[in-house]
This record gives C-alpha cells, sequence and structure tokens, in this order.
C-alpha cells in the first residue's frame, strides 16, 4: 500500500488531518508514504506528523518546497514510486480531504474498482470532490442526479467524469504502463489531466457515497499572516472550527434540566468555548500588543471585533 499526500497551498486545520491519517485503520507496517509539501508555511506540520509516526511506516519519502518539483511531476513521482515497490493500491489524499473515518481506506479497498473516490463534501455547502457531467469543453456541468448524491438521498457507488483531493487506485492499474494514469495533460491542472487521461483511453472512475468517509475544508482565501490563523476561520470552515474551538459540552447549556453554576449571585458559569481556544485567543491578543491605555482611547483588534459579531450568530444556529 502507497498512500501520497499532497500539499499544495496553505490548507487549515492541517493538524487535524494528519491526525486522522494517523488514525486509519490500515497496518502502517505496509504502508509506503509519499509526501509532497509545497508550501515553506507548512514545514512544521509534516515534520511533526514525521516525527510522531515516521518509525510506524514502512518507508517514507518526501519532496519539500525547497525542491522546486512543480505538482504534476510530482503527482506522477508518486506513482512511479509505487511501480519500483509494486505495491498493491496507491491512496492519494490532497491536504483538504479529511478522512474522519477511520475505515475510510478499508472501505474504498472493498469498492473494487481500478479507479474510486470516496465522496467528501464541504459542510453545509454543495462542494464536492466530484462533477456529475461536463460541458462540451470538458469543464463542470450539473448533472440530474448531483444533489440527490450530495445530499445522500441516492446513496451508491457512481460512474462520473471528474474526481479529486482522494481516491484509491489499484495497484495493478497503475503497473500496466498501458493503464498507468498521468497528470500530465497539455496545460490542464493536474486533477483535470488525471480525469481527462482517463476519460480519453476508455477508463472509468468512480465515486462512492455508501458511507460516511470524510469532508472537504476550505482552503480558499486561507490567511497565514495570524499567530493562530485556524481562528479566523469560523465563517469559511464553520464545521472544522466548532470541532476544534466550541467546548465539548457546549449543547448540554440547552437540556431542560442543565443547572449552571453561580459563582456569585446573578453570575452564571457554563461551557462555551474550548479551553485551546481561550489560550490561543490570549495569544493572539499578547500577540497584537495594543492595549487600551485606560482612558476611552481603545486599540480595537480587528479579531475582537469579528468574535463579536460572529460568535452569537454561531450560537443561535446551535442553540
Amino acid at each position: 500500500m502507497k498512500i501520497g499526500f499532497v500539499i499544495e497551498k496553505p490548507t487549515p486545520f492541517i493538524e487535524e488531518f494528519f491526525a486522522k491519517i494517523a488514525k486509519l485503520k490500515y497496518d502502517k507496517a505496509k504502508i509506503d508514504l509519499f509526501i509532497h509539501n509545497a508550501v515553506e508555511f507548512h514545514d512544521e506540520d509534516v515534520e511533526s506528523f514525521l516525527e510522531e509516526n515516521k518509525s510506524g511506516y514502512k518507508e517514507v519519502t518526501v519532496i519539500n518546497p525547497k525542491d522546486g518539483v512543480k505538482e504534476w511531476h510530482a503527482r506522477n513521482k508518486g506513482l512511479a514510486r509505487c511501480v519500483a515497490i509494486k505495491c498493491d493500491f496507491y491512496f492519494n489524499v490532497d491536504a483538504d480531504a479529511h478522512m474522519d473515518n477511520p475505515m475510510a481506506l478499508r472501505l474504498l479497498i472493498e469498492q473494487n474498482r481500478n479507479v474510486v473516490a470516496p465522496f467528501l463534501l464541504r459542510p453545509y455547502k454543495a462542494w464536492s470532490n466530484f462533477w456529475g457531467s461536463l460541458t462540451a469543453e470538458g469543464y463542470y456541468a450539473r448533472s440530474f442526479d448531483y444533489m440527490d448524491i450530495v445530499n445522500a438521498d441516492r446513496r451508491g457507488l457512481w460512474n462520473v467524469p471528474f474526481i479529486t483531493s482522494s481516491y484509491l487506485i489499484k495497484g495493478d492499474f497503475i503497473l500496466d504502463e498501458k493503464t498507468r494514469p498521468s497528470y500530465i495533460h497539455k496545460l490542464l491542472d493536474a486533477d483535470m489531466a488525471f480525469c481527462s487521461n482517463l476519460r480519453e483511453a476508455g477508463h472509468f472512475f468512480y465515486v462512492s457515497n455508501r458511507i460516511n468517509f470524510g469532508h472537504l475544508v476550505n482552503s480558499d482565501d486561507f490567511s497565514t499572516e495570524h499567530l493562530n490563523n485556524e481562528l479566523w476561520e469560523i465563517s469559511n470552515n464553520r464545521w472544522d472550527w466548532e470541532q476544534r474551538y466550541i467546548h465539548e459540552n457546549y449543547t448540554k447549556n440547552f437540556d431542560d434540566d442543565a443547572n449552571h453554576t453561580q459563582p456569585c449571585p446573578d453570575v452564571f458559569w457554563f461551557p462555551i468555548v474550548s479551553e485551546r481556544f481561550a489560550d490561543e485567543l490570549v495569544a493572539e491578543m499578547e500577540n497584537y500588543g495594543k492595549w487600551s491605555d485606560g482612558t476611552n482611547n481603545v486599540s480595537c483588534h480587528g479579531f475582537t471585533t469579528f468574535f463579536i459579531t460572529k460568535m452569537p450568530k454561531l450560537f443561535r444556529i446551535r442553540g
């Protein structure tokens, strides 16, 4: 088994991404890792993951930003490595694809297809990792059953014209030069080239929503200029933000028999955010460092305004 990680741009919640990869139910001693990280910002994240997990895997190959390898060539190198070790399967996982289900890899193997993707969706959006149809020019078109599949009104294994972010490829399919995929096709993006080459060669590929595999994070417009950048992702990645920063007992506040602690008269004590949120908020403020001078001249940190305007809406929705 070979697993290829691809980090092509700054991506939020990558700490959780790696944690879920480490929890996949598959013998690590049989897994060869191939990592292409094109983003210096994530160097420490990759190093941290390898420091904790490298010894458990069979072998690890890393392409760093300083190596200057383009995405198309890096992805092809991953396939070439699969050929070199005669792997049984190649599991491609981009940094925006979170495998929430620890059984995801085994369940994809059970689909018994040459190329199959787990259905992944951005929470609360209709944005997924597959297209149901194509235009005459080979770009996205909405299929008649797309929303039924996205909303899980129809579950199954679907023959589709485009997949991205995560998919499993059979080793035999890669080892055979006649069927081996490639990420280079004219000037197309790597994922477009991959799918275009498969279609032109007459090879089917699929997406499965038979079970819940995981979800996609939104890495569009992810800013890395802050001390704790995910704090600012409350709108773009609400689900992941809640999982990290909302207190695990928050919803218990709304139980009919909830009994809130009163440390003193007219003051109530109840859980809202996690300790990590509190620590990172304080650190963010300290890093900003422009505190009030005790007069009515207040230096307001942008995140304070953001927190005040966005958090009440979040709590009303959850409550």
